[in-house]
C-alpha cells in the first residue's frame, strides 16, 4: 500500500439481518483516499454511502456486520479491530461529522467541556479504555477559544459556556468542526453535515471543511446526495447506488461528462449553472429494497437506457480514461 494513502477499502461487503434474511447494504466496494484528497461519495437514500462510513470507523449496528472485504487505515488493517481497541483511532486518528451533530455533543456537558475533552484525548490525558467519563483534566482555555474563532463563531467566550441544546445547528456544527481542529485527525469522514442547515450556513460548512484540509494536511470523505454540492470540494467523486460503485472519476470530469445513467440522473434532477437547459429531469421510480434487488443491473427498472442484457447480468466494473464505470452501455 503506497504510504500517500490515508484510507483503501478492499472488496467490501456489508450485510444487514432483516426479516430473518442477510441483505447486502455495501456490495464489492473498492476505495482509496489519498493524503490531502478529498473524496466524495454521493448516491440516494439506501445506496449504501453512510453505511460504508460507518464500516470504516467501526460504528455499525449489532444487526449488520463486514461479510467480506478489508479497511486499511495508513497500511494497518482496522476490519476486524476489537471494540476495545477502536479508541485508538476513532475520534482521533479517524475523525467523524455527522447530519446531526447533537448526536456527537454530549447534551449534559457544557461547549467548553467536551473541546477541553478533545485536547485531553489528543495529548493522551484520558483513558479510554475506562468505560467512566472524568472531567478533563487540562485548562487549555486559549487553545479552545482559538479553535472556536476558526470556524467562525462569534463570541466563543460565550459560545463555550453554553450547552449543546442551547446554540443553533449551524454553530454546533462549527464547534463539531472546532473539536477536529483540537484533535488533528489524519481522516475526516463529514456524512451529510451541511443537509439540515441553510444555504449560507451551508456555504460556510464547506468552506470551513475545505480550511480544515488545507491547514492540517487533512485527507477527507464527503458524504451527500447532492452530486453537485460534492463536486465544489472534491478531488474525486464515487457515485453509489444500490450498494454498489457504478461510476469513479474526477469530480469535474464527473460533474460535466457523467457515463453511467444513475449519474446522468443525480445530475439531471438538480437545477444549477452546469446545465445549459432549464427542465429539470427527475429519475422515475424508487431505489430498489435492499432485500429485493432486481436481478441484473440494479438500476434496470429506472434507466431508460436499459437493455435485455442489463435485466440478467450484472455489469462488471470497467476502466475507461482513468474513469471506472459498470454499465452495459461501456
Amino acid at each position: 500500500m503506497s504510504e500517500e494513502l490515508t484510507l483503501r477499502v478492499e472488496n467490501l461487503w456489508v450485510s444487514y439481518y432483516l426479516e430473518g434474511r442477510e441483505a447486502f447494504a455495501v456490495r464489492d466496494v473498492y476505495l482509496d483516499v489519498g493524503k490531502g484528497e478529498v473524496v466524495g461519495i454521493v448516491g440516494e437514500s439506501g445506496s449504501g454511502k453512510s453505511t460504508l462510513a460507518h464500516a470504516i470507523i467501526g460504528l455499525l449496528p449489532r444487526n449488520s456486520r463486514i461479510s467480506k472485504g478489508r479497511i486499511l487505515f495508513k497500511g494497518k488493517d482496522i476490519t476486524g479491530i476489537k471494540t476495545d481497541q477502536r479508541y485508538l483511532y476513532r475520534g482521533t486518528n479517524i475523525f467523524m461529522i455527522f447530519q446531526d451533530p447533537m448526536s456527537s455533543l454530549n447534551p449534559t456537558m457544557k461547549i467548553r467541556d467536551q473541546l477541553q475533552e478533545a485536547i485531553d484525548v489528543r495529548l493522551g490525558k484520558r483513558g479510554w479504555n475506562i468505560g467512566t467519563w472524568r472531567p478533563p483534566k487540562g485548562n487549555n482555555e486559549e487553545e479552545i477559544v482559538d479553535s472556536l474563532e476558526r470556524v467562525g463563531i462569534k463570541r466563543p467566550r460565550v459560545i463555550m459556556e453554553k450547552y449543546p441544546h442551547q446554540l443553533s445547528g449551524g454553530e454546533r456544527q462549527r464547534v463539531m468542526i472546532a473539536m477536529a481542529y483540537l484533535l488533528k485527525p489524519s481522516l475526516l469522514i463529514a456524512d451529510e453535515p451541511t443537509t439540515a442547515l441553510d444555504m449560507i450556513t451551508q456555504a460556510q460548512v464547506m468552506r470551513l471543511i475545505t480550511e480544515l484540509r488545507e491547514s492540517l494536511g487533512l485527507s477527507v470523505l464527503f458524504i451527500s446526495h447532492d452530486i453537485v454540492l460534492v463536486g465544489q470540494i472534491a478531488d474525486r467523486i464515487v457515485v453509489m447506488y444500490a450498494g454498489k460503485a457504478v461510476e469513479e472519476g474526477k469530480a469535474e470530469e464527473i460533474v460535466e461528462s457523467p457515463m453511467h445513467p444513475y449519474t446522468k440522473g443525480l445530475i439531471n434532477s438538480i437545477p444549477d449553472g452546469y446545465k445549459n437547459e432549464k427542465r429539470i429531469e427527475s429519475i422515475p421510480g424508487s431505489p430498489p429494497n435492499i432485500l429485493k434487488l432486481p436481478p441484473g443491473c440494479s438500476f434496470n427498472p429506472r434507466c431508460k437506457f436499459a437493455m435485455e442484457k442489463c435485466m440478467s447480468e450484472d455489469p462488471e466494473t470497467r476502466v475507461l480514461g482513468g474513469r471506472k464505470v459498470a454499465c452495459h452501455l461501456y
